[in-house]
């Protein structure tokens, strides 16, 4: 999918991914460190968000979109650079997920959290 992108939706996308997978995963954001995502998931719509490769996609992309261009955004643009980073976000988690399993034979993230 990337291939068909310009360098710079190249960038924006793959910063969507990373700050995804940086919110999600990192254990830098766990309890026994900042505490940041307990303190995230304390609000019902940020840990079902959280839970949620497309979902929590859709938000960094639109805001990776907005930091990358901040003084030249385009505001019709920023709901759809959201939508093409939840369905690459999406695609990068899953096709992370069959690796893992095809590798390890069982899923390395903890890809479904429980609230704390």
């Amino acid at each position: 999918m990337a291939d068909e992108l310009t360098p710079e939706m190249q960038l924006v996308m793959r910063t969507a991914v990373g700050m995804t997978f940086t919110l999600r995963e990192a254990e830098i954001l766990d309890a026994n460190h900042t505490g940041i995502r307990p303190w995230l998931q304390r609000s019902a719509f940020l840990r079902d968000m959280l839970e949620c490769a497309f979902c929590t996609s859709f938000w960094t992309g639109m805001l990776a979109y907005v930091l990358w261009r901040p003084r030249d955004f385009r505001w019709r643009r920023v709901p759809l650079i959201g939508f093409a980073a939840a369905t690459y976000g999406y695609e990068y988690d899953l096709r992370l997920r069959q690796l893992e399993e095809a590798v390890e034979g069982a899923p390395i993230l903890d890809h479904a959290r429980e609230a704390p």
